[in-house]
């Protein structure tokens, strides 16, 4: 199983569900030393961005490979996955800006 800390659309469990095909639960948590901002390409969408001192309030759901699999098609080339450590503790993933040209 995964981790993965969600931030923005994937905290509205329709949308979790129409995206995974199944309702799954997570819990509150946080991650530090990043900060929310404003897509630079899909402005109406948020991504976070490592920046000292601020935090990030979300949560995160444990997921299977096939579930990460429909994460990462609805999160598109315009993200990418990057590992981190939630405030609990727990090691997770977390979607970040990707140049779509790379």
């Amino acid at each position: 199983m995964n981790n993965i800390f969600t931030y923005g659309t994937l905290m509205d469990s329709s949308v979790r569900t129409r995206v995974l095909g199944k309702e799954i639960t997570g819990k509150n948590d946080s991650l530090s030393n990043f900060k929310l901002k404003q897509h630079s390409i899909l402005y109406s969408y948020p991504v976070v961005e490592k920046d000292e001192g601020n935090n990030v309030v979300g949560m995160v759901f444990e997921v299977t490979d096939d579930d990460l699999v429909n994460l990462d098609f609805y999160e598109s080339n315009y993200y990418r996955r990057e590992k981190v450590t939630l405030d609990s503790g727990v090691k997770s993933m977390v979607y970040v800006e990707n140049d779509p040209k790379d």
